[in-house]
């Protein structure tokens, strides 16, 4: 599965310029507020899933090189998180979502969201 399958399949808005998000496979999943717990946890090419929108994330989202970030609980990047994101060597991908799929229920937190984002990835698979 792809990111591009996923952000259709969720129902995400993009906040960055498509980067070829079709040639992006994550390989796993992140569900984390606390910044250090995600430099400590998350995996490289993973999608980071967390309630925070301010610049910071940005560094983090470096540093752990995840492959993209969905911002959770309707929260929305300030413009200087989403331009600082589309500089060279910062090939993740913003998103926001307050519902699932289908305009299905709120996602009170991103714990929903992961949820989704894991039967979404385990369907992939069994394609």
């Amino acid at each position: 599965m792809t990111l591009q399958d996923i952000i259709e399949q969720l129902d995400l808005t993009v906040y960055t310029e498509p980067k070829g998000f079709a040639a992006i496979h994550p390989g796993s999943g992140y569900a984390a507020d606390l910044l250090s717990c995600v430099m400590a946890g998350a995996s490289s090419e993973s999608i980071w899933v967390t309630l925070q929108a301010h610049i910071n994330i940005v560094a983090v989202a470096a540093l752990a090189e995840v492959c993209a970030v969905i911002i959770s609980e309707g929260a929305v990047p300030e413009p200087d998180v989403i331009e600082k994101s589309q500089h060279p060597g910062h090939h993740t991908a913003w998103h926001q979502s307050d519902h699932l799929p289908g305009g299905r229920s709120p996602v009170g937190n991103g714990h929903p969201l992961a949820g989704s984002l894991a039967i979404q990835q385990s369907m992939g698979r069994n394609q």
